[in-house]
């Protein structure tokens, strides 16, 4: 009797881990058809996915951005929006939908790097040079008129030479003591034609405002 039971025994030991993982088996089946997220995607589905978000459109970056201003020669915010306008009619959005994402700050702010970055080179040449050498360059370029009219000169009985020579010793000394050059006369007398040539060939500063920041974006001039 007590043999017979213990063969039972041990029988029912040995099954019954058999019947649980059939029952785990069963459940995690169950709870797979029960749940769509669980049993993932087939084969097909996974590949339209993956095409979908190769398909996806990338971003235009601001580098992208700001090749495009200067192949186009954008010089205002107003060229960019006309450009991102007639891109946009014709379907492509990229360029809108960036201007709009940025706001005007950083569009703005991309506009003035791409340019500063496309004209560093020349300015970094130009900056080596001496303003006379800028002179000379200059001297084969049209203008309206003559740094050293002669008839105005005359006319309020100046020197040619003299004042020829204040120029060019301001020029290659730079402002200073007894060097400064100071035009005083009546109204319509010909005090800014004679120097105004000068604003053509150099980056100049004129007109200080009249508020307590008058002189700021004079260290920029030559």
């Amino acid at each position: 009797m007590n043999a017979h039971m213990a063969i039972k025994t041990s029988r029912k030991r040995r099954i019954r881990p058999e019947m649980n993982i059939g029952l785990e088996s069963d459940n995690e089946d169950s709870l797979l058809k029960e749940d769509p997220g669980l049993s993932g995607l087939s084969g097909d589905d996974e590949i339209g996915e993956k095409s979908k978000k190769e398909k996806k459109r990338k971003r235009l970056s601001a580098f992208e951005f700001s090749k495009i201003i200067v192949s186009k020669g954008l010089k205002s915010h107003t060229d960019v929006l006309a450009l991102a306008h007639m891109q946009k009619n014709k379907g492509k959005t990229d360029m809108a939908e960036s201007i709009v994402n940025w706001g005007s700050k950083v569009v703005n702010e991309v506009l003035r790097t791409a340019w500063e970055m496309e004209e560093a080179k020349a300015a970094q040449e130009r900056a080596a040079k001496s303003r006379m050498e800028i002179l000379q360059e200059a001297r084969g370029e049209p203008f309206t008129s003559c740094i050293s009219n002669g008839a105005i000169l005359e006319h309020n009985g100046i020197s040619c030479k003299s004042f020829a020579r204040a120029v060019k010793e301001l020029l290659c000394k730079g402002r200073g003591k007894y060097r400064n050059i100071m035009l005083t006369g009546p109204t319509n007398c010909g005090k800014t034609f004679l120097l105004n040539p000068l604003n053509s060939i150099f980056q100049t500063f004129t007109n200080p405002a009249t508020t307590s920041f008058a002189w700021i974006g004079a260290e920029e001039a030559e």
